[in-house]
């Protein structure tokens, strides 16, 4: 009987003992059930803050991406500009609507071109003409089917060639290969048309080249200096003449009460104006004058144009039937002889 009281309450310890784990392995449970929900949460919390700052990381990343292109944009248009404006001082293109303004002072010089490359420049599309050269000998460069759109005439007709300006009429310009011949013919028929209009009935007008002549003479003078002695000196002296190169008008008129003429090419010739001062003095009635001035007063082209004429043409590589120096440093040498006869009352 005791022995089985004995396994009675072991069994029973037993039992209790392992109810008592088996709280234990729950309370166990439990507490590791809250720390795992705990974890869980914590977890998706840090999940949750780390999709919020990745999508405020995505948005400046977009807004700088943004900002990026709108400076890429900037600076684009800036380079583009800043090109634009580097081309517009290269090219120096004109277009339509600033041809009056340019030419409102016009050129000593105008070049016609059938085509010119800059043309195919963006910025040049529109041009009509361009302007070229420096400050020293300003010049345009126009198409030849725009040359209609400048008040200018052109001797001895528009076409592909470089132009220089008519010393009398600023808006005639005058092929650089007929220049001075035109200007030649053009001042002998202004002198003959002065002799007319002062009532000549004979005028003659000769081109004569200059000419110095160098003489030397000797001279022995005796004196008192001693007995037998002679001084010895020598005299050189040079003189101005003149030496006919043509005849370049010999013409007669029925002659005619005079009247004052126009001046163009000799309006700054004095001697000129003198013969139609004294022809145009009633008091002192003349019958013949004659008067010899410098050719080259007349001229468009002086010695101090050459250079800067030859370095343009010299750039654009064009060449003329005459050098420009040869003919102004012949025209220095050459005098108008200009001879008038009027009737006599």
């Amino acid at each position: 009987m005791a022995q089985k009281n004995l396994f009675k309450s072991a069994r029973e310890k037993v039992a209790q003992a392992g109810e008592q784990l088996s709280n234990v392995a729950a309370e166990a449970k439990d507490k590791a059930s809250q720390t795992g929900e705990l974890l869980g949460n914590k977890a998706s919390e840090a999940l949750d803050k780390a999709a919020q700052a990745g999508e405020y990381l995505g948005d400046k990343a977009e807004e700088a991406k943004d900002k990026a292109v709108q400076t890429g944009e900037h600076l684009s248009d800036k380079a583009l500009e800043a090109k634009r404006d580097y081309d517009l001082r290269r090219f120096r293109p004109i277009i339509k609507e600033q041809l009056p303004s340019a030419v409102k002072v016009m050129p000593e010089m105008i070049r016609i071109v059938d085509w010119d490359k800059r043309t195919e420049e963006d910025v040049c599309k529109d041009a009509v003409a361009f302007n070229d050269g420096s400050k020293e000998l300003r010049f345009i460069s126009i198409l030849t089917k725009n040359v209609g759109l400048i008040d200018a005439t052109f001797y001895p007709f528009a076409q592909e060639g470089i132009y220089y300006r008519d010393p009398c009429n600023t808006s005639s310009y005058i092929n650089l290969n007929n220049y001075f011949d035109y200007l030649k013919k053009a001042r002998v028929h202004e002198l003959n048309q002065i002799a007319q209009d002062l009532g000549a009935i004979h005028v003659k007008i000769s081109l004569k080249a200059e000419r110095k002549l160098h003489s030397q003479s000797k001279s022995i003078i005796s004196g008192a200096i001693g007995k037998s002695q002679k001084i010895e000196s020598s005299h050189s002296s040079s003189s101005m003449q003149f030496e006919s190169i043509e005849v370049a008008s010999d013409k007669k008129y029925k002659g005619h009460e005079a009247h004052e003429p126009k001046l163009n090419y000799f309006r700054n010739e004095p001697d000129v104006k003198n013969i139609v001062k004294r022809r145009l003095d009633k008091n002192n009635p003349i019958y013949s004058d004659v008067e010899t001035f410098k050719y080259i007063n007349s001229s468009g082209i002086k010695s101090n144009d050459v250079a800067k004429i030859e370095s343009v043409l010299k750039k654009l590589k064009i060449s003329l039937n005459k050098s420009i120096s040869n003919e102004v440093e012949n025209e220095e040498k050459i005098y108008f002889e200009y001879q008038i006869e009027y009737p006599k009352e």
